[in-house]
């Protein structure tokens, strides 16, 4: 099994939590928070890639693309939520220099307009960046959630330096 079937599993679960009630209405660091210490903690397992709920980070620093000439340059960054590849592990080696890529990288945005959606697709192209300047060495992924209240949609994109953010899961598709 891989990653993503892990990542869908969890999401799927979140997308009823958001809508059946159980959750309230948040912002986006709730919301990862509430992903995180719920749904995506109840899919792990021994035998699948997400084996420890201490592979999890969130707003943890991972190695950052190299600046272009219009942004400052910093040479980590922090992601909503980074998986590693193992339990207790960042991005800094024993040395206190090394620097590890995590297994995926987790980008998420709320929102209750349009501007959510473009901040979301900002998202895709500064992953899709980070990847093709970081040697593609992790998974990347857009989450948006869209409304407050009511119905609320889960929307998933993973993303790669090479093609267009394919999505992966929609709460409000057919089926879903």
């Amino acid at each position: 099994m891989d990653f993503q079937t892990q990542l869908v599993e969890a999401i799927a679960a979140f997308a009823s939590e958001l809508n059946d009630g159980t959750l309230p209405s948040a912002r986006e660091r709730e919301v990862v928070s509430f992903f995180a210490f719920g749904p995506l903690s109840a899919v792990v397992a021994p035998h699948r890639p997400l084996r420890s709920a201490r592979q999890i980070g969130i707003e943890v620093a991972v190695p950052q693309r190299q600046s272009t000439t219009d942004e400052s340059h910093k040479e980590f960054v922090c992601k909503d939520l980074v998986i590693w590849h193992s339990p207790n592990s960042s991005t800094w080696g024993a040395d206190g220099e090394q620097r590890a890529f995590p297994l995926a990288v987790i980008e998420w945005k709320t929102s209750v307009s349009q501007a959510g959606e473009r901040a979301a697709a900002k998202d895709c192209r500064t992953l899709a960046d980070w990847l093709r300047e970081t040697g593609d060495r992790s998974e990347a992924y857009s989450v948006l959630v869209t409304g407050r209240t009511g119905p609320r949609r889960v929307t998933v994109r993973r993303i790669s330096q090479s093609a267009a953010p394919v999505l992966i899961y929609d709460s409000g598709a057919a089926g879903a």
